[in-house]
């Protein structure tokens, strides 16, 4: 797919989708937002992308709408005003909804001025990282109009309520710097590095299971909105998708035979210095040799342990039973199914 005003490249996984009306700072205009949609369709579409990172070219991020539309809409007949506002907000909407409902992380990297639908389209996303060229305006106030882009919702989740009155109320410019400190950007970088910079954080946002990242983030979009039952219900569902991924397994199994194999070592380790070792045994017995009792595995992994050995007596083989006369005998010890080691168990006879 070619694409005019916006330009979509993918690298390793990570798609960046640069804005592309660099001589209208990136304002976006109906056929531009129509491009936007149509890119966003496809990369939430394509599952071999893990994450999106968003910008725009040249010195703008985006100047918010287009003012030729606005003049557009004051030039149409009264009785078409309504209907063609309303026209428009559900596609502004809809291309918020596809960013902020992405099932994988997305990160705006803010290059330059975010104003107006320029901010809330950076809002929408999950993480915002600029560089020191960037600047956000909620200057609707100042076209008396109110904030349509999202930015009613999603700048009071990241400023509070009373923040974002009056940031929304003044329409006043807020410089990188407070931008940080109020929580409207995540991290800060140069603007050479900006977009490497993005995709890094994108790749180590997405490494993950992408059925995971895509449920989680699901459930916590609506955090604000729920019940911490209605949360949990829903994460109940989620924890059930999961379970059946093939991510989940593998990772599972992967773990188990780490596991598995780490333990395989140790038994090892700890089988070539147990074994040809000698467990000498006190017993009393009479003039023929024969035990007062026995010597059973209880005893002999009672002695291992006492040398420094943990072994429980259940891993002490001993074929022909319990040892019941003075002198040499072998025994095994299991250390693991693949592990087993002879020990000789040297009994003496104390007379009585």
């Amino acid at each position: 797919m070619t694409f005019e005003l916006v330009e979509l490249t993918v690298d390793d996984g990570i798609a960046t989708l640069r804005l592309n009306r660099p001589e209208k700072r990136n304002a976006m205009n109906d056929d531009m937002r129509s491009e936007f949609i149509e890119a966003l369709e496809m990369i939430t579409a394509d599952k071999s992308i893990r994450a999106l990172v968003l910008t725009g070219n040249g010195k703008g991020f985006c100047a918010g709408g287009d003012i030729a539309g606005m003049e557009k809409r004051m030039k149409a007949p009264a009785g078409e005003v309504a209907y063609n506002g309303w026209h428009r907000q559900q596609r502004v909407h809809h291309a918020v909804s596809l960013l902020h409902t992405m099932p994988k992380p997305v990160i705006a990297a803010v290059n330059g001025p975010a104003s107006g639908l320029g901010a809330d389209t950076a809002l929408a996303c999950d993480f915002i990282i600029a560089s020191d060229a960037a600047n956000f305006t909620w200057s609707y106030i100042n076209r008396g109009i109110i904030p349509d882009g999202g930015g009613m919702y999603f700048l009071p989740r990241r400023v509070g309520l009373v923040k974002a009155k009056e940031l929304i109320f003044s329409g006043r410019k807020v410089d990188l710097e407070e931008a940080a400190q109020i929580g409207i950007v995540d991290r800060v970088t140069k603007a050479e590095s900006l977009v490497s910079d993005a995709q890094a954080w994108a790749k180590e946002m997405s490494k993950g299971s992408a059925t995971a990242l895509a449920l989680g983030k699901t459930n916590l979009n609506q955090t604000f909105e729920t019940t911490a039952a209605q949360i949990f219900a829903q994460g109940s569902q989620a924890q059930g998708i999961c379970y059946t991924s093939t991510e989940h397994r593998e990772s599972v199994m992967a773990f188990l035979e780490k596991a598995a194999a780490a333990k395989l070592a140790e038994a090892q380790a700890q089988g070539e210095k147990l074994s040809g070792t000698t467990v000498k045994l006190s017993q009393k017995a009479g003039v023929d040799g024969r035990l007062f009792g026995s010597v059973t595995n209880f005893d002999i992994a009672e002695e291992l342990n006492k040398a420094g050995y943990p072994v429980a007596k259940g891993q002490v083989r001993m074929p022909t039973g319990p040892i019941k006369v003075v002198g040499d005998s072998t025994v095994s010890v299991a250390l693991h199914t693949d592990v087993v080691v002879d020990i000789t168990v040297a009994v003496y006879g104390e007379t009585a």
